[in-house]
């Protein structure tokens, strides 16, 4: 599942590009370092970090990526494609080949979902979906940044105080009032 920009409104008419975000070079949250420091009880300075996705940052600086352009447009989507992995067990003798080899073509599965956020133009969301021979009950809008699944990756950040206690379980005898 990758997040791709759709970028227009160049100078020359009808003209688009589709820029992948690289989230598996770098991650799909950013780490940004909060403006000034803070000074811990043991008298440590420490530093604390604001995340920002990927796609927002790229989306934010157009103008470096594309810089003789002006005035440019984009929007984001999330296509999913099928993930199905298909193993003979008779087929091969080394298992774990067989794996292997079918995740290298997963990433070319055929398109199974795509997921916009909403502010995308109707006339451009149709031309991905035909596009993709993606009929209508595939396609999904959403309000919220895609692929939340992402944010799992906050749970590394080292900040025990954020993270759930240990939960201790009640079990009651009776309902009976």
């Amino acid at each position: 599942m990758h997040i791709t920009l759709y970028i227009y409104g160049f100078a020359k008419q009808d003209s688009f590009y589709l820029v992948d975000v690289p989230t598996e070079a770098f991650g799909r949250l950013i780490r940004i370092p909060k403006s000034g420091s803070q000074v811990t009880l043991e008298g440590k300075e420490s530093i604390h970090f604001n995340y920002v996705f990927l796609e927002d940052l790229m989306e934010s600086n157009l103008q470096l990526i594309f810089p003789n352009e002006r005035n440019l447009s984009s929007c984001k989507f999330r296509l999913t494609r099928n993930g199905e992995i298909a193993i003979l067990m008779n087929e091969s003798a080394d298992f774990l080949y067989s794996v292997k080899k079918s995740l290298s073509t997963r990433k070319a599965g055929f398109p199974s979902r795509i997921e916009f956020e909403r502010k995308v133009p109707e006339l451009i969301r149709e031309k991905i979906a035909a596009a993709l021979g993606l009929p209508d009950y595939l396609t999904y809008e959403f309000d919220g940044p895609l692929g939340l699944v992402d944010l799992w990756q906050l749970l590394k950040i080292n900040r025990p105080e954020l993270k759930r206690q240990n939960f201790s379980t009640v079990f009651f005898t009776s309902f009976d009032s």
